[in-house]
């Protein structure tokens, strides 16, 4: 993983809450996307929800002992934090996404179950 981990807490991702004018519904995943992705992008977190890829448990110290990674930490406390938020910035859709585990698996299942009703509408009104 070639990204490195920025270092965000929960005061910063409220601060950005009003920079996502709309909470997503079936109707406007394209809409809610397109907000959510370059912010994503700006805070430094869109890999996760774009790689399913974490960071190792375990490195190998200057002493050649096996140590916990200190990007696994930053990682899990960023992946909760972003989770977290793209849940309350969600109305009925809220209760499909419950099994997601992180942020990839809420991403992925959100591209997977919307995309093709926003696309299925967009052919619908161009007819």
């Amino acid at each position: 993983m070639a990204n490195k981990e920025p270092s965000l807490n929960i005061q910063l991702f409220h601060q950005y809450t009003s920079l996502v004018s709309i909470q997503l519904s079936p109707s406007n995943f394209l809409l809610w996307r397109s907000q959510v992705l370059p912010l994503a992008c700006s805070l430094g977190v869109l890999h996760h929800l774009t790689e399913k890829e974490k960071p190792t448990t375990e490195v190998v110290d200057e002493s050649g002992n096996k140590v916990q990674s200190p990007k696994l930490n930053a990682w899990i406390n960023n992946d909760s934090l972003l989770t977290s938020w793209l849940l309350g910035n969600m109305t009925e859709v809220l209760v499909m996404v419950t099994k997601a585990k992180s942020a990839y698996e809420l991403w992925s299942f959100l591209e997977e179950q919307l995309m093709p009703m926003t696309r299925e509408k967009v052919v619908h009104l161009t007819d």
